[in-house]
C-alpha cells in the first residue's frame, strides 16, 4: 500500500489500491481460466445483485473454449470456486469489514 502522509487520505487511498488489486486479480481470472471478460463481468454481477450462484450453462458461456463432456462438471466448479473467491474476496469481505 503506498506511504500515507494524511490520515484523511486513508479510505480513498485505499479504495484506490483495493480497485487496482481487484482490476488484477480480476485480469489473473480471465487469463488462467480463459474466460471472456464481458461474460464474466455480467456473471460477476448478476451474482452480486441476485445472490444466487450463476447456473452452469452460464460458466460454460464464459469460456473461450467450451469443454468436452468429460470435464464439463470439473471446469464448471472449478470456474465457479474463482467466482466466489472473487466475489469474496473483493466485494463481501471489503463491505463486511467497513460496516
Amino acid at each position: 500500500m503506498p506511504h500515507i502522509t494524511n490520515a484523511y487520505n486513508v479510505t480513498p487511498t485505499f479504495a484506490a489500491f483495493w480497485d487496482k488489486e481487484r482490476v488484477g486479480a480480476f485480469d489473473q481470472l480471465v487469463a488462467e481460466e480463459r474466460l471472456k471478460p464481458k461474460e464474466l463481468q455480467v456473471v460477476i454481477e448478476n451474482y452480486l445483485y441476485t445472490e444466487q450462484e450463476p447456473l452452469g450453462d452460464e460458466i460454460v458461456n464464459m469460456l473461450e473454449e467450451k469443454p468436452k463432456i468429460l470435464t464439463r462438471r470439473n471446469t464448471i466448479d472449478r470456474v465457479l470456486e474463482k467466482v466466489k473467491k472473487f466475489v469474496n474476496t473483493f466485494f463481501d469481505g471489503v463491505n463486511n469489514k467497513a460496516a
